[in-house]
């Protein structure tokens, strides 16, 4: 059994780390509290006012929402991972508010792109990254409500944005998480750029 544990061993730690296998890799959880900050423009041509009536000018502004980021992390190999996330609003604001669901996917830079989980009959392995630099791409779907000089509006977003970020383990199966994001929405009355940043907890399955 000894000599089936260092096997083992050698094997995660001296071999190349794309001989890791996504079964191996441990699937993970986050939840962050931080500011996303949304600007938006209205299209001139969404407000098109009826015959006999003054056409209603575009309006802009901008809107910083302390938001709630929840995010299901899926490895796909020792590199990339997948991933689920939904935004939403912690504490209501007065100017625009955003809800964001989408997904994507994370590169890693160093180590691995999650835990290593390995059992056997008698023993039990698991390597736990101690800090980790990703940068990631996302797609999703967006509901902005926003305000302008005459109304409150809302409209739906195709939104495509990146990010940038770091873990840092700090215990099993924990870990620290800060993460800086841009994204670009799209929609059939106004185009918006968002900012974000966030800093919660990682906790790996």
């Amino acid at each position: 059994m000894k000599l089936l544990f260092k096997l083992l061993l050698f094997s995660l730690l001296v071999l190349p780390a794309h001989h890791v296998l996504a079964a191996d890799l441990a699937d993970s959880f986050s939840i962050s509290l931080g500011m996303v900050n949304v600007s938006f423009t209205e299209s001139p041509s969404a407000l098109e006012s009826e015959e006999g009536e003054e056409a209603e000018e575009a309006g802009s502004g901008s809107s910083a929402v302390i938001s709630l980021d929840m995010t299901y992390n899926r490895p796909l190999d020792d590199k990339k991972e997948i991933y689920a996330r939904g935004i939403v609003p912690f504490m209501p604001s007065t100017g625009a508010g955003l809800i964001l669901g989408g997904g994507g996917m994370n590169y890693y830079f160093n180590g691995l792109s999650a835990d290593v989980k390995r059992d056997d009959e008698s023993v039990r392995l698991r390597i736990s990254p101690s800090m980790r630099y990703y940068v990631g791409a996302e797609l999703g779907f967006g509901y902005l409500i926003y305000t302008t000089e005459s109304a409150k509006k809302s409209d739906l977003l195709l939104n495509i944005g990146g990010h940038g970020g770091m873990t840092y383990a700090f215990r099993d199966n924990w870990s620290f998480k800060g993460e800086l994001g841009i994204g670009k929405g799209m929609g059939t009355k106004v185009s918006t750029t968002m900012m974000k940043v966030m800093l919660g907890l990682n906790y790996t399955f």
